[in-house]
């Protein structure tokens, strides 16, 4: 029996009162899953995990999700009407407990335990036989009584990976999920004109300053290089403090920010599906 961490014992005590489940087996029967994140609007992790979940057999499956966010948006509809039960809104973490538990999941999936401390609370108690997290926040959750499995994809896990979780890996194949194919666009053909188009696509909060300068250093070795980058934010000041910073850096460099560098807000989704494809060309 393995002694529980100091996060657990704090978790166990802040919800006494709810205590914990009995584990139960499984009966072969349509097993309810149960889905619990914030994230469930227009966000990376519902977008990598909603066409597999959504798509579930309800012959086999009975979906449940419970949306602890407060965007609402065409993904979260998604989700809604995807769903046999759905949950939603602003509630503390006992009505969480409470709306699970009476969902009575056989499998409940966390798919970004780390992002959201509902999240995270809700997850250091037990609620299901099975419960497992992904790579939604790709780090072990470390909660070794509540999380049994790390549902990880192969492609991105190193030979002794399992060193690295407190859960039991599971290699899905290649990346373990799967995408929507977009719409498709009839794009312009262009000249060739030679030039290497470098793509970072990354939140400008995650963008540190040791990026403004590396990305200097591949241009300065790489003449016939050209990067954009989609920052992922609809903030004007943000876009110009990163562009600002990055002219910095690229002039420290001795490099041409303005004539081989472009930073973009956040556009829509079917618009940075079409500038990619086009390269980013006007």
């Amino acid at each position: 029996v393995r002694d529980l961490t100091t996060k657990e014992r704090r978790a166990l005590t802040a919800y006494a009162d709810r205590g914990e489940i009995a584990i139960r087996p499984i009966a072969s029967k349509r097993r309810k899953i149960a889905v619990f994140s914030s994230s469930l609007n227009a966000h990376s992790v519902s977008r990598v995990w909603s066409p597999a979940l959504v798509a579930l057999d309800t012959k086999r499956f009975e979906l449940g999700t419970f949306y602890a966010g407060a965007g609402d948006d065409a993904s979260t509809q998604r989700w809604r009407n995807g769903s046999a039960h759905f949950v939603s809104g602003p509630r503390p973490v006992t009505a969480w407990i409470d709306a699970l538990r009476a969902f009575a999941p056989d499998v409940l999936v966390f798919p970004d335990i780390g992002m959201d401390r509902i999240v995270k609370a809700v997850a250091s108690l037990r609620h299901a036989p099975v419960q497992v997290t992904t790579w939604g926040h790709p780090v072990t959750s470390g909660m070794t009584a509540t999380i049994d499995y790390f549902l990880s994809a192969d492609a991105c896990e190193p030979a002794d990976a399992d060193a690295h979780y407190s859960e039991v890996l599971v290699r899905l194949p290649r990346l373990g999920c799967y995408l929507d194919l977009p719409d498709p666009v009839v794009v312009r053909p262009r000249d060739d004109d030679g030039c290497v188009r470098l793509l970072c696509t990354q939140s400008a909060d995650k963008l540190h300053p040791r990026h403004d300068a590396l990305f200097a250093r591949i241009l300065a070795l790489a003449p016939n290089a050209r990067i954009d980058v989609l920052c992922s934010t609809l903030t004007a000041n943000v876009v110009d403090a990163l562009t600002a910073r990055l002219r910095a850096a690229f002039a420290r460099h001795g490099v041409d920010f303005d004539g081989l560098c472009r930073v973009y807000p956040r556009l829509p989704v079917a618009e940075r599906e079409v500038r990619v494809r086009r390269r980013l060309l006007p």
